[in-house]
């Protein structure tokens, strides 16, 4: 859900990754630039809860494929079977920032 929040407001410069190709994504890669596909991709993460309460993490993998990760929030817990039976519930989805990888390397050599 996160990464259709983002995908609808970001249309204009980035590329979807082709999940028909790869089912679990493109080497941890959610979205590409669509201006320079040799650049990383962009990472979504997304949680659900409060944002008082709610950790994000990210494997050393995904860091070394992406440019950025972005972090959202949904505040209502999300129900697996409200989506396999495609339920039609509303969610508020809240970006929680984003981060350059580059920061998140540098604060795991300390």
């Amino acid at each position: 859900m996160g990464e259709e929040a983002v995908k609808s407001r970001s249309t204009n410069f980035i590329a979807e990754v082709d999940y028909t190709i790869k089912n679990e994504g493109d080497g941890k890669v959610d979205f590409k630039f669509a201006f320079d596909s040799n650049t990383g991709g962009i990472q979504v993460k997304t949680r659900n809860g409060t944002y008082d309460t709610a950790k994000w993490s990210i494997t050393e993998k995904e860091i070394e494929a992406n440019t950025f990760v972005v972090c959202m929030l949904i505040e209502k817990n999300v129900q697996i079977e409200e989506i396999k039976n495609n339920e039609k519930t509303e969610y508020k989805i809240v970006s929680a920032g984003f981060l350059p990888m580059d920061l998140i390397k540098k604060e795991g050599k300390k």
